[in-house]
């Protein structure tokens, strides 16, 4: 899979050593992605931080009710933006369809699963959560507030740090 934002054709290489050469710059760039994506680590782990909050549900002079919509706190808009920026955010899968899927299932039934989660998965889940988000508001919310977000987090964390 392609995890660059920069959707490109791939380069024919005129040798081996070329083509290591790029997959190793590529591997490098996922690398540096996920190191970004889990900056927010530091961020959602805090005590006092607080990923958006509830509004709207109140009756106006007309006697018509607001519907209610999850607002991002300026802290939740920049991963909201980061993660569109940075590519975790796909095109390229039937999203909807991948949430009826058992890899998909296994990943949000038990956290711990996300332990062991690809760069691809990662993304497939954060694609899946934010577009479920347009459908049905609060997707991201419950994900902030049941872990899910953060177990993400981590995972990229541990995929950016290097093993010894």
């Amino acid at each position: 899979m392609n995890y660059l934002v920069d959707s490109s054709p791939l380069p024919s290489w005129t040798s081996e050593q070329d083509m290591e050469k790029a997959i190793s710059e590529d591997s490098d760039r996922l690398i540096d992605r996920l190191a970004k994506l889990a900056e927010f680590c530091r961020i959602f782990e805090n005590p006092n931080f607080q990923f958006g909050k509830w509004c709207g549900g109140e009756q106006d002079r007309f006697q018509t009710y607001q519907a209610r919509y999850f607002q991002l706190t300026a802290g939740g808009g920049d991963f909201f933006q980061h993660c569109y920026a940075q590519g975790w955010i796909r095109q390229d899968f039937d999203w909807a369809e991948w949430s009826e899927s058992a890899e998909f299932r296994s990943l949000v039934e038990k956290q711990e699963n996300l332990e062991d989660a690809s760069p691809d998965q990662l993304s497939k889940l954060l694609t899946l959560l934010f577009r479920q988000d347009r459908f049905v508001e609060g997707t991201l919310a419950g994900a902030y507030n049941s872990g899910l977000l953060l177990a993400i987090l981590r995972r990229a964390r541990g995929l950016a740090t290097p093993t010894k």
